[in-house]
């Protein structure tokens, strides 16, 4: 049973997000522009704009 994202599931969306994305798209390794886009984008915030979206 999937049940609707709370406010306080932001955080941890955006680490699993974070963890998902790096996994898929920084296989070649971290760098700095992959490490900017990660950190400005996966943020707990983001994922509050967009539940209240």
């Amino acid at each position: 049973m999937i049940r609707e994202a709370k406010p306080e599931d932001c955080v941890d969306l955006a680490v699993l997000s974070l963890q998902v994305w790096l996994h898929t798209y920084a296989t070649k390794g971290i760098r700095e522009k992959i490490s900017r886009f990660a950190l400005n984008t996966f943020t707990e915030k983001y994922f509050l704009d967009l539940l209240n979206s």
